[in-house]
């Protein structure tokens, strides 16, 4: 397997920098860093901040796709899954849209990033 190194760097203080939960998970947890609960409408879509930068080798892409018990379960996912962050990405990995009719709690594994 070819390993490949990849750098992260926490925006907010809150920010959890992504990480595997498992010794096979194909995906890493993102955890929302919002300060404070963010209501979601049902049908509605919000921004929630993940709170961190990274920077992949060239050539490479990072994709964000939406937790899959959250997705059949509650109906959180990304619209536009999967989400692709490009090693030339000028933007920080710092929200993320979800679309769910529950509230996002601080801290909370909101979608996964595979690289």
């Amino acid at each position: 397997m070819h390993h490949v190194k990849v750098k992260y760097k926490k925006l907010r203080e809150t920010a959890v920098v992504p990480c595997y939960q498992s010794k096979l998970a194909a995906g890493m947890d993102l955890h929302a860093a919002n300060s404070e609960n963010i209501p979601i409408a049902p049908g509605a879509i919000e921004m929630i901040p993940l709170g961190f930068a990274m920077a992949l080798p060239d050539h490479y892409e990072a994709q964000v796709r939406p937790r899959s018990g959250l997705a059949s379960k509650f109906g959180v996912t990304l619209p536009n899954a999967p989400g692709t962050i490009d090693a030339d990405s000028v933007e920080n990995v710092a929200y993320h849209s979800l679309i769910t009719a529950k509230k996002c709690s601080s801290l909370n594994r909101i979608c996964e990033l595979r690289k």
